[in-house]
This record gives structure tokens, C-alpha cells and sequence, in this order.
């Protein structure tokens, strides 16, 4: 029984060695076997939907733990001008980027006038949860102007007393990033 076992090969009409096939309905004995196979051929096929649904919902699942809405467009006041502020820069527009729990946001001002103490936008409910105050670049000689984004989405602008009685044209260029 230690020796190895020889196999014998049939012959093709050339003299060459070939496999010699069957069909499971052929060998007797084996049709509990081909039950049983078919069985769990069947089990794996009816498990389809059940890994689509799996894949869908790790699909839903990573889209809320992981996503970005890109640039988007908010209201600005007609009188000030907007994507006016730097030609050939970027627009106005805000953008949420979710890692996880953690939630990174910004907003982008790209005005072609601010007035001080006036709201200069509306952005969509729900964006601003804690108010954002910062200061943007504006004209050179310029102290720039502060902005203060609200938790019900209204922006407003304040220009520095001193500058205040410059330049009525004030354009503003800026971007503001946060994490929540």
C-alpha cells in the first residue's frame, strides 16, 4: 500500500494519452453525493441577494461615514457683487467633507463689494451649527474685513472702523475651513 498508485490513460486514435470523462448521473452510487452538491449549489446561488443587500447596506453605511457634497453654490446679496472680487478666482460656495466623525467644512468668498455691518449672505439651514467669525483678505490697504457666519445661516461683514471711510468698491477674497 506504500508504493504509489499507477494511473492508466486511454488512447486516442494517434496513440496520445487523454482524459476520460463521465457525467455524475454515470457512476452508480453517487446520486446522494449530486443531491448534496446540488443542494449547496442552490444555498450559494439563493445567498446572491442576500450579499447584494449586505453590499448595498456597506455601501449606504460607508457613504454616511465617508463623503464630500463639493463646491456649493450659496445666496449672496445682489449688491455685493459676487465671484466679482478676483477675476478668474474661485466662486463663492461651501463644502462638507465627512471622515468618520469627523466633519470638516469651509466657505469661500469671492465679493466684488462689502458694506460694513450688512448681511452679505444666506446659506442653507442646517450648515453653520456653531458660529464661524474670521477675518478675509480685502483691498491692500485694507485692514480686511471681519465676517461672522451664523448658526441660522445668515453672513454678515464688518469693516474696520479705520477703513470704513475708504474704498466703497471693497472686494473680499477668502476661504474659511473648520472642523465640527
Amino acid at each position: 500500500m506504500n508504493e504509489p498508485t499507477e494511473f492508466k490513460y486511454p488512447l486516442d486514435e494517434n496513440g496520445e494519452p487523454y482524459f476520460a470523462g463521465s457525467h455524475i448521473n454515470a457512476i452508480q452510487g453517487m446520486e446522494e453525493y449530486k443531491e448534496e452538491v446540488d443542494r449547496k449549489i442552490s444555498s450559494v446561488q439563493g445567498s446572491g441577494d442576500t450579499n447584494n443587500t449586505a453590499l448595498k447596506a456597506l455601501e449606504k453605511r460607508m457613504n454616511e461615514l465617508i463623503g464630500d457634497t463639493g463646491w456649493i453654490d450659496f445666496q449672496v446679496a445682489s449688491s455685493y457683487k459676487k465671484n466679482q472680487g478676483v477675476s478668474g478666482g474661485f466662486n463663492c460656495g461651501i463644502r462638507e467633507i465627512r471622515v468618520g466623525t469627523i466633519v470638516i467644512k469651509s466657505i469661500r468668498l469671492n465679493l466684488g463689494k462689502v458694506n460694513n455691518n450688512e448681511q452679505v449672505a444666506q446659506l442653507p439651514a442646517g450648515f453653520i451649527t456653531k458660529t464661524q467669525t474670521f477675518i478675509a483678505r480685502s483691498n491692500s490697504n485694507d485692514n480686511g474685513v471681519q465676517f461672522s457666519a451664523r448658526d441660522d445661516g445668515k453672513v454678515y461683514g464688518y469693516v474696520n472702523k479705520a477703513d470704513q471711510s475708504l474704498s466703497g468698491d471693497r472686494w473680499v477674497y477668502y476661504e474659511h475651513t473648520w472642523l465640527e
